[in-house]
């Protein structure tokens, strides 16, 4: 896609010049500013169709779907337009960790341990959060421990917010 891209990229600037220079040399009335919008959606089309435009760097993934396995994960995880998962049932076992996940416009799943000690305080805007025992958020705060973390010093905390979306929270 991003071959596809860079041709349109090209061939739009190169079009809109020689309408540009049309229009003041030879003094014709022609809408640049609404071709070129025209130019822009129709290439917007074209990429949704053949591929998309997404974008994904470590835990960012926006316009794109995928799942990203952490066994050294991030800080914070972003889900914008997308369709995610999120796997941390491969983290080591033994290390306090603070995860923050941000769904935004988008069907997220994170897949956590249920043998280890996991505290996920889900919020919900506007959307659905739903977490291994049941709870199910629309708007407003939830938290869900697993049954290891109660006096657990080790144990992962994850921060997930859920806007105009869908969260599922799983444990395995």
């Amino acid at each position: 896609m991003r071959f596809f891209g860079n041709y349109f990229w090209g061939v739009f600037l190169i079009f809109i010049g020689a309408v540009y220079l049309l229009k003041y040399n030879y003094n014709l009335n022609i809408p640049i500013f609404r071709i070129a919008v025209g130019f822009v959606l129709v290439f917007l089309g074209l990429s949704i169709m053949f591929g998309g435009f997404g974008w994904r760097s470590g835990g960012d993934i926006f316009f794109d779907s995928g799942d990203i396995r952490a066994d050294d994960p991030l800080s914070e995880y972003n889900f914008v337009f997308s369709q995610s998962t999120l796997d941390l049932t491969g983290l080591p076992a033994g290390s306090a960790r603070q995860i923050k996940v941000h769904n935004i416009f988008s069907a997220g799943t994170i897949v956590i341990a249920a043998d280890r000690p996991v505290v996920v305080k889900a919020t919900a805007v506007f959307a659905g959060a739903t977490l291994p025992d049941g709870t199910t958020v629309a708007f407003g705060d939830a938290t869900y421990r697993t049954e290891s973390a109660a006096g657990a010093t080790d144990r992962l905390e994850i921060e997930a917010d859920a806007v105009f979306g869908r969260l599922v929270v799983i444990a395995k």
